[in-house]
């Protein structure tokens, strides 16, 4: 385990110009879930509902330098990551970048995967 760390941090050095950047997205809801209340022994709780569900999907990518990149939007789908995509590109343009990503299916769909290796 660690040669292999060795290895990829000797390998990065090779590079001028580097960034290591961590990407992820999240569900941002009007109305958090409620999983537990307390309430009083014996008595009924009331939960309130609201009629409107509103979400926003936050997409946010950091680099180890301190830099950050915040993208919101409606959908989380694979058409909004490879707009991040860009958006990244074009915030650390120049640079070499190494992106860190997890296996959502956004990720690791074909046309995204190309459109990273460019």
């Amino acid at each position: 385990m660690e040669a292999a760390k060795r290895g990829l941090k000797k390998g990065l050095n090779t590079y001028r110009r580097l960034v290591i950047l961590f990407m992820d997205e999240t569900i941002l809801t009007s109305n958090p879930p409620l999983r537990a209340k307390w309430v009083q022994k014996g008595s009924q709780a009331v939960v309130p509902i609201v009629g409107h569900h509103t979400r926003r999907i936050l997409y946010g990518t950091m680099s180890l330098r301190g830099g950050l990149l915040l993208h919101d939007t409606q959908e989380c789908n694979q058409e909004e990551f490879q707009i991040h995509l860009c958006m990244i590109r074009s915030l650390w343009r120049g640079w070499n970048i190494v992106l860190f990503l997890d296996k959502a299916s956004s990720h690791t769909a074909d046309d995204a995967v190309d459109l990273a290796e460019d």
